[in-house]
């Protein structure tokens, strides 16, 4: 399964995660091309992990208009 950072970085960003608490963390996508194209906190979860997946999540919804699973 291809790991969520990945796809976003194949769909145009890298992604920053910041730790807000210990139990929540943000995922901010820096589009590669244009490193001033920033969409801070596009993603949240209780770890880094769920974060970037809730970024890929939103990404998808809002951008690529496919439903989620």
């Amino acid at each position: 399964m291809e790991s969520d950072q990945k796809w976003l970085f194949d769909h145009g960003f890298r992604v920053e995660v910041e730790e807000e608490a210990p139990d929540l963390f943000w995922t901010h996508l820096i589009h590669r091309e244009s490193p001033e194209g920033r969409a801070p906190k596009y993603g949240r979860g209780p770890s880094a992990d769920q974060s970037i997946e809730s970024a890929r999540r939103r990404y998808e919804v809002e951008e690529l208009a496919e439903a989620p699973d």
